[in-house]
């Protein structure tokens, strides 16, 4: 009995403990990592996620001890998700002001909504 208590206590001291004040700020991080992961495909949406799950992992680092398992997993999903958020919305902003067949069917677009088209629109607005 004692060997299985002894070899359970050996095992548990190799996994770092997260102190009970910062559990919920690991939790925070991987929801986060998580949120930025799924929103990525909005674009927008994933970089403040990301941006926070990264941020919540950093304020429970501790000097001298590893990070939780729950940490290093929030920081990677956060640090893809601001990736591909990164990615998707640069590629967007690209895609829209040099592809003439989409700028023409926004220019469609805005003519249906708004009456004018999409210069026209901005230029009322600045």
């Amino acid at each position: 009995m004692d060997y299985y208590q002894n070899q359970n206590n050996e095992m548990n001291q190799n996994i770092p403990q997260i102190d009970p004040k910062y559990r919920g700020l690991s939790i925070a991080c991987m929801v986060c990592g998580i949120c930025s992961l799924i929103l990525c495909c909005t674009g927008l949406l994933s970089i403040p996620a990301g941006a926070l799950g990264i941020l919540f992992a950093m304020l429970t680092r501790k000097k001298g001890q590893r990070m939780s398992s729950m940490c290093v997993a929030g920081i990677w999903l956060s640090c893809v998700g601001l990736a591909l958020g990164i990615f998707i919305t640069i590629s967007s902003i690209v895609t829209v002001f040099t592809d003439p067949s989409y700028r023409n069917m926004l220019d469609q677009m805005y003519q249906q909504m708004y009456g004018v088209d999409m210069e026209g629109f901005w230029q009322s607005y600045l």
